[in-house]
């Protein structure tokens, strides 16, 4: 410790990286910083996918593709996360702006971090759960992907493609099942090649 002139009062001082250990592994400053991320994850959230420029071009909102997720796992919000990541929209997103391999990185990194059994809960009645197996699932597709279209030069980012990719896996799986409810989305019109082969 030290003391300060000013006041005479008594400051702690902290050589080299001790001063992080030791403030981070409090308990009352762990809780403070795990908020802070929730509020991010949450604002975050809120903000649009793709902006409307006022010269019509839409633009994909890359920052919060890339911070959203980030928040979401530094907050521990593992429900908000695995939804995030087992979303055919988000992904969707992602590879249109280049970001493939970022969203890899983000994968794997939330396998290994959501606990092991982590199981979620249905936001409607009916509706499966979406855990850490979901998020495993999605990442299992999305590698698949990658992999089909890796011959073909920028075809990963390519409009409505991991939609198409979703909806020819096999049948009554979740990123089949997620894709054919946007297909079938009133007022969606978009035209997507089915394989003759799918199961």
């Amino acid at each position: 410790t030290a003391t300060r002139e000013r006041d005479s009062s008594n400051v702690l001082a902290l050589r080299h990286d001790s001063y992080r250990k030791i403030i981070l592994g409090t308990e009352a400053f762990a809780l403070r910083v795990r908020d802070w991320n929730r509020q991010l994850a949450e604002f975050y959230a809120e903000q649009p996918t793709s902006i409307l420029a006022d010269n019509g071009k839409v633009t994909i909102n890359v920052r919060k593709l890339r911070y959203m997720l980030y928040y979401q796992v530094a907050a521990e919000m593992w429900e908000a996360a695995c939804r995030t990541l087992c979303s055919i929209p988000l992904i969707q997103a992602m590879c249109e702006a280049g970001m493939s391999v970022e969203l890899q990185r983000m994968f794997t990194k939330a396998i290994r971090v959501i606990p092991a059994g982590f199981e979620g809960e249905a936001s409607e009645e009916g509706e499966e759960p979406i855990g850490l197996k979901s998020v495993q699932i999605f990442y299992r597709f999305f590698i698949r992907t990658v992999q089909a279209l890796g011959q073909h030069s920028r075809m990963i980012e390519q409009p409505g493609i991991v939609i198409q990719m979703a909806a020819n896996e096999p049948l009554h799986t979740l990123p089949e099942r997620q894709a054919q409810q946007i297909l079938g989305a009133e007022g969606d019109s978009r035209v997507w090649m089915q394989a003759v082969n799918k199961a």
